[in-house]
């Protein structure tokens, strides 16, 4: 599972950076291989002024599917990183589940 970091503008401490990897990991766990890439996009929309404005965005991209993009925008970047990795796991898991699904309903399709 190639991960690649985007987002220059913000600052990524060792522990920010320990928690992704450990999120990833742990959600992908079963759709690791089927990953082909995920890019990471972490940044701040009103600079130190505080507020709701921590965004993680990820690009899941796997082989044979619609590329899935999900944006979490949250007070706490590390809780923005959590709702974010949850649920592009969660939509990756449901695109793999529809493709081994699919086939077996075209095979018990009848003919038209």
């Amino acid at each position: 599972m190639n991960v690649q970091m985007l987002g220059p503008e913000y600052s990524l401490t060792p522990s920010l950076y320990e928690h992704l990897q450990q999120s990833l990991h742990a959600a992908f766990a079963r759709a690791r291989s089927h990953v082909v890439r995920i890019v990471v996009r972490l940044g701040d929309l009103n600079g130190p002024g505080g507020g709701r404005d921590k965004v993680c965005q990820l690009n899941v991209t796997m082989a044979g599917q619609p590329e899935v993009v999900i944006r979490e925008v949250q007070e706490d970047m590390y809780y923005a990183i959590d709702c974010a990795v949850r649920r592009a796991a969660h939509r990756a898991l449901r695109l793999m589940q529809r493709r081994h699904a699919s086939p077996a309903k075209r095979e018990d399709a009848a003919p038209v």
